[in-house]
């Protein structure tokens, strides 16, 4: 018998041959064509004689030994390829998020508000004042609740707000808090003289003007009424409206919408009393008037004649005299008994107004007095 030897036999079809790693390594090392060095090694391997009748089979060892030991250059260029493969997709995403991260920054930086510690803390502002600090929870419930009986009665916020904080522009608390609590209670006291007056007038505060109460004024002058006794009139009306400093003058506004209101609201039923002074005999009237309220009664005397007045009523109650031109003769005061002189000319208007809660009466006396007696 003849021995074949491994290089005469081919291997398995559908095997390829690849670079001598793992199971096809083994196939190429045993039964394909050896490498130089692998031919090289193996005639070195002495080899059975021609007449032997069976041939020795390779050991194990002897075909492992055969088989080419795997590349690890190779294995290490693949693994550093693969590395740089995987850090080179890396950098850019890095770069990205980087890049990313920096550019919030700045848009942050410009557009959203930059509050520091320092900023929140109130800063006194160039006229030195402090600013004022968020009221309490509970002063928020009133002040809410306030402005909602403004609405309630029709009041207009806006002038209603002025009217208050113009009404202790001369207070100066020390802190803040009492001066919120201040302006509270200033405004129920404004809320509850407003709420006097009726709804149709109330509704129009804050919008009145001059010319609302001209076709009052002009049908009382028509009546012998000089325009300074009728403003002294309005402002007799107003007296429950306005504090006890504005009273008996016409004020600026915001004050002066309710110095209208209180004109508007008093003139039109405005009833003018006539009496006629005669020489030494006293004419007697007793009148009534509202609480509040005021009444104007015209005096005439002969010409060249004094008039001697004498009036009582209530201690709430207060008189005041204007000449014929408007002139004021006798000063506001309490009821008394009084002689006007002969130049105050005539007719003599006299304004008698009640302070006090209720309606009251009041006598008045009048006689002329003539010089030449």
């Amino acid at each position: 018998m003849v021995w074949i030897g491994p290089a005469a036999l081919d291997p398995p079809a559908g095997l390829g041959r690849e670079g001598g790693r793992g199971v096809r390594g083994v196939f190429d090392a045993v039964f394909g064509d050896p490498a130089p060095a692998q031919v090289a090694r193996a005639q070195s391997i002495p080899s059975r004689p021609l007449g032997c009748s069976k041939p020795s089979v390779p050991s194990a060892l002897h075909l492992f030994a055969l088989v080419p030991e795997p590349t690890t250059s190779l294995r290490r260029s693949r693994a550093q390829a693969r590395e740089q493969g995987a850090e080179g997709r890396l950098w850019p995403g890095v770069i990205g998020l980087a890049l990313s991260a920096l550019v919030g920054s700045v848009i942050g930086w410009f557009l959203l508000p930059r509050i520091s510690t320092a900023e929140r803390t109130p800063r006194p502002s160039r006229d030195g004042a402090t600013p004022a600090v968020s009221p309490p929870p509970e002063e928020l419930d009133q002040r809410e609740q306030l402005f909602s009986r403004l609405r309630a009665l029709q009041v207009d916020r806006g002038w209603f707000v002025e009217l208050v904080d113009a009404s202790q522009l001369s207070t100066e608390p020390q802190q803040d808090a009492p001066l919120r609590r201040v302006w509270t209670e200033r405004s129920e006291q404004w809320l509850a003289r407003i709420a006097l007056l009726p709804p149709a007038i109330r509704a129009q505060l804050g919008r009145l003007r001059a010319g609302d109460w001209q076709q009052s004024r002009e049908a009382l002058l028509k009546q012998g009424v000089h325009p300074r006794v009728v403003e002294h009139l309005v402002s007799a009306g107003a007296q429950d409206l306005l504090p006890v400093t504005m009273r008996g003058r016409k004020p600026a506004d915001p004050f002066l919408q309710l110095w209208i209101a209180a004109a508007i609201q008093s003139l039109d039923d405005v009833e003018i009393v006539r009496l006629k002074a005669r020489p030494l005999e006293p004419t007697n009237t007793s009148l009534p008037i509202p609480a509040g309220g005021a009444r104007l009664v015209l005096v005439e005397a002969p010409a060249g004649d004094a008039v001697a007045l004498g009036i009582n009523g209530t201690p709430l109650m207060q008189m005041m005299v204007f000449g014929a031109n408007g002139q004021v003769v006798k000063e506001r005061g309490p009821l008394r008994v009084t002689r006007i002189a002969p130049e105050a000319g005539s007719p003599l208007q006299l304004l008698v107004t009640n302070e006090g809660v209720s309606s009251s009466l009041f006598t008045l006396s009048c006689r002329a007095d003539p010089l030449d007696q």
